[in-house]
């Protein structure tokens, strides 16, 4: 879905999964293409300990010109306790807001006007649905 988003709206879309705090995917396409991919524990479901899966970063680094290679590896190889922590160093270091950090579909599918009212006026963003087909 990333890449057809991106795509579609030729731009950059950053897809985030965060298993119950203890596993970060990151995926992200610019035009339909990826650009970066990370995942911070790629054999946590078979029990095992290697380090993060990190693919495409010159990719991304090329997009942000602004981030030194060695920190930004420095993060994604961090050992962080919690899944959370990490998604907000990196989206710190990609110079994202700090709403997108847990804010994602489940959430907004699920939240009810109120709660959505009180987003956009916490960050100042306007929430609205589109629609994407294939």
């Amino acid at each position: 879905m990333t890449s057809v988003l991106s795509k579609k709206l030729n731009t950059t879309a950053i897809y985030t999964t965060n298993h119950d705090s203890d596993v970060l995917y990151i995926n992200i396409h610019k035009n339909g293409q990826e650009i970066f991919s990370y995942d911070s524990a790629p054999d946590y479901f078979e029990g095992g300990d290697t380090p993060p899966a990190i693919s495409d970063i010159d990719k991304l680094l090329s997009e942000y010109e602004n981030i030194d290679k060695q920190d930004f590896l420095n993060v994604l190889n961090s050992e962080e306790v919690f899944a959370d922590d990490l998604h907000y160093k990196i989206a710190e270091k990609l110079s994202l807001p700090v709403y997108s950090v847990g804010l994602g579909y489940n959430f907004l599918s699920e939240a009810g006007e109120e709660e959505i009212r009180e987003l956009e006026n916490e960050y100042s963003i306007k929430v609205e649905q589109i629609g994407i087909s294939n």
